[in-house]
């Protein structure tokens, strides 16, 4: 077997995207870093990087070249020559906790002879902050949170309750 370099000129955009942190606080900004490649060996023209932002996800900023319109942010540039990589930057703080994913899709003038790396996808964890504020600590030198259930557990011989009650 040979493998035998298509003599055709050809356009292979790739979308690639990486949060960081992956694990926040509600209230915590992600950076994602979103990386355009042309794989192809012919120049990718009008390309655009959109990101339709997830609705727990509201846009800060973006990397130049890079605009926001509502929770969707369009990244352009006008030619990608092959084998060319360029990288967006875009910002967010997250408002709702759980597992978010953001995706992003790359376009250009030209039929792309593998679509199916158009698009990526990551996902990211955002945790609640314990009732009342980020940050607050137990009332209680026997208390636990517990994040699955956002509470606090009293611990210990006594079981006081939190906030002073009585039982």
């Amino acid at each position: 077997w040979t493998v035998t370099t298509p003599l055709t000129p050809f356009v292979d955009v790739a979308a690639a995207i990486n949060p960081s942190p992956a694990v926040s606080s509600i209230g915590g900004s992600i950076t994602y870093a979103v990386t355009v490649s042309n794989l192809g060996t012919a120049p990718a023209t009008d390309v655009v990087t959109t990101d339709v932002l997830p609705h727990a996800l509201v846009f800060l900023n973006a990397s130049a070249g890079c605009a926001a319109n509502g929770g969707t942010v369009s990244c352009s540039n006008e030619t990608l020559a092959p084998g060319q990589t360029v990288t967006y930057t875009i910002t967010a703080v997250s408002y709702s906790p759980g597992q978010i994913s953001n995706a992003v899709a790359v376009s250009s003038a030209q039929a792309d002879v593998a679509s199916i790396n158009n698009s990526a996808s990551a996902v990211i964890t955002v945790v609640g902050s314990p009732p009342g504020a980020p940050g607050v600590v137990p009332t209680g030198a026997a208390e636990i949170f517990t994040p699955a259930s956002s509470n606090w557990t009293p611990t210990g011989a006594m079981n006081i309750p939190r906030g002073g009650s009585t039982l």
